[in-house]
């Protein structure tokens, strides 16, 4: 099987399918994962010297015991450890540009502070849409977040 990859882009985004054949080295780091009940998360980070950075997510027993079993021709690198907490950075990501901007504007214009500022309708007002259609994409937006944050 030879590598391949799908390239699409709608609205402004761009998205790759990446198939590729899994070397032996993988193959055993992901049947580690796999094993010892790790999860990783997004976005995997190339290094400047070919390495790869990954936030794995476990306990430290699991960790001790993984050590051991890390396959042959990949070294590992500790850089840090502690209570795992979620990068904004990439929740905020996962929204389209539509939802970024509704949420953004929402925020800016004091929808979430306590008292309320403002209703749906004065966001649509200042994004040019019906308060109807920011009801909606806020419902999507923290459906689409609160599901990543709820342990």
């Amino acid at each position: 099987m030879t590598n391949q990859y799908q390239l699409s882009s709608a609205d402004g985004e761009h998205h790759a399918y990446i198939h590729l054949e899994a070397g032996d080295r993988l193959v055993g780091l992901l049947s580690m994962l796999r094993e010892f009940e790790f999860i990783y998360d997004t976005p995997l980070e190339f290094t400047r010297r070919g390495g790869l950075r990954v936030t794995m997510i476990g306990d430290v027993q699991s960790f001790q015991k993984a050590v051991p079993d890390v396959p042959d021709g990949i070294r590992l690198k500790l850089l840090k450890t502690g209570r795992y907490e979620p990068n904004t950075d990439r929740l905020f990501s996962q929204l389209t540009g539509r939802q970024q901007e509704i949420l953004r504007t929402a925020v800016e214009m004091g929808y979430y502070d306590v008292p309320r500022a403002v209703t749906h309708g004065d966001i649509g007002e200042a994004l040019g849409c019906t308060g109807g259609t920011v009801g909606g994409h806020l419902r999507r937006i923290g459906a689409t977040l609160l599901t990543q944050i709820v342990p």
